[in-house]
């Protein structure tokens, strides 16, 4: 579900935005969720399927890329991260 937010609003953006964004790079944390915007939706299950057919209509496949979960910043207060650490972290 997070791809296809990130999707919606690229496609947001980019109507918006259109004279100044030239290309979008999108990542996700998730090898199988970027499996099955890669792949052709009629391989998945309806609830898939679905999903992927209104992602790749937002953004082709091929401007999605994988960032590993443990690496990813976004992720580091979902991750039980104490304040002192936090305080430190240079994001």
């Amino acid at each position: 579900m997070g791809a296809l937010v990130g999707a919606k609003l690229w496609k947001h953006l980019s109507v918006v935005f259109k004279s100044l964004v030239k290309r979008v790079v999108i990542w996700t944390d998730s090898e199988i969720c970027l499996h099955w915007i890669n792949s052709s939706a009629t391989e998945w299950k309806q609830f898939v399927s679905n999903r992927v057919v209104e992602i790749q209509d937002c953004v082709v496949p091929n401007r999605w890329f994988h960032y590993p979960g443990l690496e990813n910043p976004a992720d580091r207060l979902t991750r039980g991260v104490s304040a002192v650490p936090l305080k430190s972290d240079d994001l």
